[in-house]
């Protein structure tokens, strides 16, 4: 049975002359897992808020064509008609968590449609234990990968015929990504229809019954069939791009003799959108990005040492008895679950404490004791990219977010330029993608070249090639300028480029600790 339709379908945002979506028509069965895929901007969000109504109701613009839900015209029906037939977890999932508990957050959409106060405490105890949390806990302390759960547990506990997803496993740690996908595809069999916006195929692939690939706001592809899914993820894996090896180093890691020359790659194989911030007038990436780094700190080899290190909120410990020693131009990752400290950690790293307390027998960053350190040291030696990338974009234009710490327009340009981002340059950040965002702002931090770089889930909403870029780019400053890169994620992608020691976060202390052997064995447990 037919679930949704859409019929020819364009859509221009308010103030442009050319439509952004191009005529996009297919149609959903009751059922059907489908995945929808696409590169950074393409406008795969864009099409799912056409799907549930925001476009046009909320958003405006200029619609054409029509989208059918349910037997239901979603631009003549009313919202609260059609949230009761799609459900929606936003790219973006602290915009859609407005309760202060995580009960009141499950229960307010089954409160919104009406259900009795009796199937809301079955379909409670039936979602807890999904989202892995306490009903009682305050949704503030949660960390970015719990939150996610709970969005994730709000929307599903309405039961609605079709579930659309946007970037769902972004935040998630691997037993819960599986374990979410696992139960979408119970849902499935029951006759509920998932639509998924994911960039993570090698996750996603092998759940999921279709695969459309969307491409300048059209759909390019229309796949059908668990096989030509998994074959199209090679396919876009081994795509061509800014190495010879294509997709090689994004599935194997970097070679143990030492990281590329990402300058020597990029003027072989480069983007075209890359390659003249390289090969031309170069003279920022040439000498700005190869100046000394501007460290503040003695000379010590030694970048991050801390023993016995405790981090508390209240009376709640997040890290205890934390014993590490980080050296001057390592690339280090940290791995583990949801909830384990990763964030809270890099945070305390870069002097961001707000309401929690810190105990240790010696804590030293760049040399000095963190008791002496002012912020002024912060700021000039430690570059930090939050996992919320709306969290730390403040201009009105990408050109001048980048200019914060770029020193001059020739220097935004390529900079610009060298993570492929010129043409948005007078975009506002936050009309960006979640994906073009977090390139932002990586690239802002990057342009400052501090001597430790800080990385909390750096690749989430990166299509591959993206992510390749990334991951060169901060490869080859971590070589040529022995840049400190520490790196917390949930990707095996990033781990293995940007990972050659780890340490694993396990219920607030270290675990584990070693060299490349160490993140495989981690990632390998959940294949």
């Amino acid at each position: 049975m037919e679930v949704l339709r859409v019929d020819n379908l364009s859509y221009t945002f308010p103030g442009q002359e050319k439509p952004f979506l191009k005529k996009i028509s297919f149609s959903l069965q009751e059922g059907e897992f489908v995945l929808l895929s696409g590169e950074s901007g393409s406008g795969k969000s864009t099409l799912l808020n056409c799907l549930n109504g925001i476009i046009p109701h909320i958003w405006k613009g200029e619609l054409e064509g029509e989208v059918w839900l349910k037997g239901v015209n979603t631009a003549s029906s009313s919202l609260d008609r059609l949230v009761q037939l799609a459900g929606t977890v936003w790219q973006d999932v602290e915009s859609q968590l407005i309760q202060l508990k995580v009960e009141d957050e499950l229960v307010f959409g089954m409160e919104n449609i009406g259900l009795e106060a009796e199937e809301i405490d079955r379909r409670l105890d039936f979602i807890l234990p999904l989202v892995g949390l306490s009903r009682t806990s305050l949704v503030r302390d949660l960390s970015g990968g719990q939150k996610q759960r709970l969005a994730i547990g709000a929307v599903l506990a309405m039961l609605p015929q079709v579930i659309l997803l946007d970037e769902p496993l972004a935040n998630l740690d691997l037993p819960g990504a599986h374990s979410f996908l696992k139960f979408l595809r119970g849902l499935c069999r029951q006759g509920r229809t998932v639509l998924m916006v994911e960039h993570r195929l090698d996750l996603s692939s092998s759940y999921v019954d279709r695969l459309f690939i969307l491409e300048q706001g059209r759909i390019k592809k229309d796949l059908q069939g668990k096989e030509l899914v998994v074959q199209e993820e090679i396919n876009i894996i081994n795509r061509p791009g800014l190495t010879r090896e294509g997709g090689l180093q994004i599935k194997a890691g970097l070679t143990k003799e030492g990281d590329p020359k990402i300058k020597e790659a990029l003027t072989k194989e480069g983007d075209p959108q890359i390659r003249p911030a390289l090969t031309g007038d170069n003279r920022y990436i040439e000498q700005s990005l190869n100046r000394p780094l501007k460290v503040q700190a003695d000379k010590s080899p030694v970048a991050v040492e801390a023993g016995g290190l405790l981090i508390s909120y209240g009376k709640k410990a997040i890290l205890s008895n934390l014993n590490l020693q980080v050296k001057r131009g390592e690339k280090i990752v940290i791995l583990g679950e949801n909830g384990t400290g990763k964030s809270t950690f890099l945070k305390t790293l870069a002097g961001i404490r707000k309401g929690c307390s810190l105990q240790y027998k010696h804590f030293e960053i760049l040399g000095q004791p963190v008791r002496k350190n002012k912020p002024a040291f912060f700021s000039s030696n430690i570059g930090l990219v939050m996992q919320n990338p709306n969290h730390q974009l403040f201009m009105d234009s990408v050109y001048r977010e980048v200019g914060l710490n770029a020193p001059g327009r020739q220097a935004v340009m390529e900079v610009l330029e060298l993570f492929g981002m010129a043409e948005l340059s007078q975009r506002h950040p936050l009309s960006l993608s979640q994906g073009q965002k977090r390139l932002l702002a990586i690239a802002a931090i990057v342009a400052n070249k501090p001597p430790i770089l800080l990385l909390d889930e750096p690749t989430i909403g990166q299509d591959y090639f993206s992510l390749q870029k990334i991951l060169e780019i901060i490869s080859w400053l971590n070589e040529k300028e022995e840049m400190t890169v520490i790196t917390a994620t949930h990707d095996r992608k990033a781990a293995e480029s940007l990972g050659d020691r780890a340490f694993i976060f396990s219920k607030g202390r270290i675990s584990k600790e070693g060299g490349r052997d160490v993140v495989r064995e981690y990632f390998n447990k959940y294949r």
